[in-house]
């Protein structure tokens, strides 16, 4: 409370932080929390950390960065809880980045969906999972499946079933893209992935 000069206003019923929270983040939260009470969460903690290579255009399907063979050793890597384009050195980054992750999935009843959480994004996202690309839905039945989901602090699910193999690692790739200009300097993911079930 003491040092309240860029949070608490005692003009406004509202903090500059609560406010910031509910643009950029309350979307997210409200999702996650949903699906932790509707469904069974099988990523014991989200996952953060990924290694990461841009890319000037949004080629790398041709170079086979998302195929679960690729030898992504050399990559950097990124914690996107923390790092942002910008502290990663791409701040004026209007281009592609990629990221690519692996995830020990445990066994799940057969005939119940899996799905994987991309929980804020800035830009456009492209999934692959152990090398198949997976179409977005959005939650409305009138819109159709596209190949990618754009969105800014938002987050976005995509049904996985048919890609990844229970009780076994799953290789995760992404391809984003930045495609609005923001002061923020962010880019790409904004948050970690989980991996979830029907109960």
């Amino acid at each position: 409370k003491d040092q309240s000069a860029f949070t608490l206003m005692r003009w406004s019923p509202h903090t500059l932080s609560g406010g910031y929270f509910a643009q950029f983040y309350q979307k997210s939260y409200d999702e996650e929390s949903r699906i932790a009470k509707e469904f069974t969460m099988l990523t014991p903690q989200p996952v953060r950390e990924f290694r990461y290579e841009a890319a000037a255009d949004k080629s790398g399907e041709d170079k086979g960065y998302a195929a679960p063979t690729f030898d992504d050793s050399q990559w950097k890597t990124t914690d996107v809880c923390v790092d942002t384009w910008s502290t990663l050195g791409y701040h004026a980054w209007f281009k592609s980045m990629w990221y690519r992750t692996k995830v020990a999935v445990p066994p799940a009843p057969k005939g119940k969906k899996i799905l994987l959480m991309l929980t804020s994004t800035d830009g456009s996202a492209k999934v692959f999972v152990n090398g198949k690309p997976i179409a977005y839905s959005d939650t409305d039945p009138k819109k159709a499946a596209r190949d990618v989901f754009e969105g800014y602090c938002q987050p976005a699910s995509f049904d996985i079933t048919d890609a990844v193999k229970p009780n076994s690692t799953c290789q995760v790739a992404i391809l984003c893209t930045r495609t609005e200009f923001n002061e923020l300097g962010t880019g790409g993911l904004l948050g970690p992935i989980a991996i979830y079930r029907e109960k």
